[in-house]
């Protein structure tokens, strides 16, 4: 099998990976809501386990999306005003995240 196919090559490109996992909470915290939401408005027990299947995913998405930043937010380079951004980003991010 050629993996060069699937079309990850831009990820040895990418500066940092925390962009790549702060979109996975993103995603499938509302996945979560709305399946839930239909299991229990059709009480329909699969879309209540997918729900809580997209939630403990979206919980390790976030978990990750946390430590990337956490350990990106020393390598990129930046400014004074750049710096005070990235810190208003990180204490966002930490009040919503866990």
């Amino acid at each position: 099998m050629d993996f060069s196919l699937l079309g990850l090559q831009g990820l040895r490109q990418v500066f940092n990976v925390h962009p790549v996992f702060v979109h996975f909470p993103i995603a499938l915290f509302p996945s979560a809501l709305l399946l839930y939401g239909l299991g229990i408005a059709l009480n329909w027990r699969a879309a209540c386990i997918a729900g809580r299947a997209c939630l403990y995913l979206a919980t390790a998405g976030t978990l990750l999306a946390v430590m990337t930043g956490l350990m990106a937010q020393d390598t990129f380079p930046h400014s004074e005003r750049i710096h005070h951004m990235m810190q208003t980003h990180k204490t966002l991010g930490l009040l919503i995240g866990p």
